[in-house]
């Protein structure tokens, strides 16, 4: 009988150890990142990313702009939530970084600037200043290893989330191609549209408990 007991109580055991296993485990990576023109709500493990109007920004045929300027011009704007559904002691670590980059030709990552606010600060550039894309792209972290990292925190079940609202715009040191309305429109869109002069990218985020 004492026999029988102890395995039933190593068997117990067993089971116990098994199940922090697993749920140790559904904490350990995840990633997505943002790709389509909306997506209102990405979900992975205990983080969650929801989009206020679009997952990635695009600019096309847009005139060169001071950072005065164009810092102070909506509509290349984006405005997303990073959520984390944690209890207990558990902590999930997680780096924000910019991808999905596709520039044009003509349009490529050293004209594009842009900055980054978190809540109400700003965490890259400054209210009428940004950095450029191309400047983030040996900036890495401990989950995103490839470049242009813009952020990383710890999210907890007292920390529960940021908003963050990045902004762009073609920089004044941009040239536009021989023959398009070079008018001076600043941060608006030029009539003599091309497919060289068109810019996209998104974010990712990675996380690890």
């Amino acid at each position: 009988m004492a026999e029988n007991k102890k395995t039933l109580l190593f068997s117990v055991l067993g089971v116990i150890l098994l199940l922090v296993v697993v749920i140790g485990v559904s904490y350990a990576m995840y990633t997505f990142s943002a790709q389509g023109s909306k997506v209102n709500q990405i979900t992975t493990g205990t983080i969650s990313v929801s989009y206020e109007e679009t997952s990635k920004i695009t600019l096309t045929n847009a005139y060169p702009s001071t950072d005065a300027t164009g810092s102070a011009v909506t509509g290349h704007d984006l405005v997303f939530t990073v959520t984390g559904s944690i209890t207990g002691s558990t902590s999930v670590n997680y780096d924000l970084a910019l991808a999905n980059i596709t520039p044009g030709a003509t349009l490529t990552a050293e004209h594009i600037k842009f900055n980054l606010k978190k809540g109400d600060t700003y965490i890259i550039g400054k209210a009428n200043e940004g950095v450029t894309v191309a400047s983030l792209a040996t900036n890495k972290g401990t989950l995103i290893t490839t470049g242009y990292l813009l952020d990383t925190d710890t999210l907890t079940s007292t920390k529960t989330g940021a908003t963050y609202t990045l902004r762009a715009w073609v920089a004044d040191t941009y040239k536009l191609p021989q023959g398009a309305n070079t008018t001076s429109e600043d941060g608006k869109t030029q009539t003599n549209t091309s497919t060289a002069e068109t810019f996209s990218f998104g974010v990712e985020i990675k996380a690890a408990a």
